[in-house]
């Protein structure tokens, strides 16, 4: 007698949770295809830190991220132990610069030319000596790009290469040309 009177009822029970079950379903398959989604981007996100870092670590130099008002080193690549013997935890734990390395006779002309640089935001070279860490003094060439982010905050980025022999070969042919080679006068 109950059943013959709800049956409405009933039907629409199990419908309810017929249509329930159909929705938990499908949304738990969307959730799964949402997650298998996420961990391929997750997977392909650490596989380009990974080539990035590996293509970093190739170069015959160093890599860097500065920030301008604190002078603090965001970043710093592993070339830095083969042009000046620190590694990159030395500058980014000590609060130290490679610019810290600079030769005296070079530091005045360093200072004006990149702080002028800051403000144009436009990429520029400097050439400086640098001293290691064994007391050895290099040639660097320095190509850098200043910028600011979302945030405000401005950054400087660039490459310090060795340029050492170039400059010293140079400096041979400028001696070689102004020199008489057999008076050694000049």
């Amino acid at each position: 007698y109950w059943a013959d009177h709800n049956f409405y009822l009933i039907s629409a029970v199990i419908i309810g949770m017929l249509t329930c079950l159909v929705l938990y379903y499908i949304l738990s398959n969307q959730q799964k295809i949402l997650l298998h989604k996420q961990n391929i981007a997750v997977k392909n996100y650490q596989q380009q830190g990974s080539d990035f870092k590996r293509l970093l670590s190739n170069l015959p130099g160093l890599v860097y991220r500065l920030q301008v008002k604190n002078k603090k080193m965001d970043y710093v690549s592993p070339g830095s132990m083969q042009l000046l013997g620190y590694s990159p935890d030395y500058f980014i734990d000590n609060d130290i610069t490679p610019f810290n390395l600079i030769e005296e006779d070079d530091q005045h002309d360093f200072n004006r030319q990149s702080h002028a640089a800051h403000f144009s935001l436009k990429p520029f070279e400097l050439i400086y000596r640098l001293k290691t860490i064994h007391g050895e003094r290099k040639w660097v060439l320095d190509r850098v790009r200043c910028y600011i982010d979302q945030d405000g905050v401005q950054f400087v980025e660039g490459v310090i290469l060795d340029i050492t022999e170039r400059e010293l070969v140079r400096q041979q042919i400028e001696y070689l040309a102004i020199q008489d080679p057999l008076t050694e006068l000049y």
